[in-house]
């Protein structure tokens, strides 16, 4: 598992770099390449986790990503037969149990980078980022395409609010209540919570049908478990904090209309306080945890920076 991660940020290293150090990161990506399709097992699978096998699919999708982010010919043997075991795991089966969220997030992942990285030519800056993802979507083979569509109803179909480890289908094991009664009896998560929407939101960029409810609820769930107070800090200007949402979206309405681009936003955020500065009132440095920022198992939760991160990345 640690050389797939370390594969992926070195795939990512800054263009800026001095040829030396972009000849360091290059052997450094070949070598971890050839570890990596190393670990390969005869069936396709790769087994990250080698006391938790019920990771493997998970672990097997990441290592596709993870090579084919890091140059690996897509046709090469070791990305093939990857793929040819998720695709074969799962070909039967109309409702596939993935085990868990993690290993279906992955395989939406892993389909989809692998997507990228089969078809570079349709990555063209001319087109809008969607025009793009969903033209690289459609030169995969419909299989793949099957597979990531199971992925992200069973995603979808988990979602309690957030989410937790164990997945399932809705008319199977869901009960009929509102999520806030469900999420009481549930370890939901900011871990997995970020990768089920990473995953759904990708899906949807390249026109997987993903319900807009599963967004509205989960932006509910983490900002009900976001710190209620944590410490004081400095105030400092918060652009239109005394403003509805609805004069918000109005204003913004009017500024595209103004500028027809993204500049608009970029003005309107600069601006400052749009309706005035909210005075006398303290501000609080709010996170979240783990598990959010409330009470769980009769103990508060402590916010970290990584699970903070993971929240705004969500919202």
């Amino acid at each position: 598992m640690r050389a797939v991660l370390i594969l992926l940020v070195l795939s990512t290293a800054g263009a800026a770099a001095a040829d030396e150090v972009e000849k360091k990161i290059a052997e450094a990506k070949r070598l971890a390449r050839k570890y990596l399709i190393g670990m390969q097992r005869r069936d396709g699978s790769w087994d990250l986790m080698r006391n938790q096998p019920c990771y493997r699919v998970g672990g097997t999708a990441l290592a596709i990503w993870a090579l084919t982010a890091a140059g690996e010919p897509v046709e090469s043997k070791s990305v093939r037969f990857g793929l040819r075991y998720l695709v074969e795991r799962y070909r039967r089966q109309e409702k596939p149990d993935f085990g868990c969220v993690y290993n279906a997030a992955c395989v939406l992942l892993g389909v989809l980078g692998y997507a990228q990285a089969r078809s570079p030519h349709l990555m063209n800056m001319k087109d809008t980022l969607s025009e793009r993802l969903r033209g690289t979507w459609c030169t995969l083979p419909e299989e793949y395409q099957r597979l990531v569509r199971k992925a992200a109803r069973y995603l979808a179909d988990s979602q309690r609010g957030g989410w937790y480890y164990k997945g399932g289908y809705r008319e199977d094991t869901f009960v009929a209540q509102p999520w806030q009664q469900r999420a009481a009896c549930r370890p939901l998560d900011m871990s997995n919570t970020e990768w089920a929407l990473f995953a759904l939101y990708l899906a949807a960029r390249v026109g997987v049908p993903v319900p807009r409810k599963v967004f509205e609820d989960a932006a509910e769930w983490i900002m009900s478990v976001q710190e209620r107070r944590g410490r004081r800090t400095a105030r400092f200007p918060v652009p239109g904090v005394d403003l509805s949402v609805k004069r918000l979206r109005r204003m913004e309405k009017d500024a595209l209309k103004k500028d027809g681009g993204g500049n608009a936003l970029k003005a309107l955020a600069e601006r400052g306080p749009l309706g005035g500065e909210v005075r006398r009132r303290r501000m609080y440095a709010r996170g979240w945890g783990y598990q959010g920022g409330g009470v769980f198992g009769g103990q508060r939760a402590r916010s970290t920076g990584s699970m903070t991160a993971a929240a705004v990345s969500c919202l």
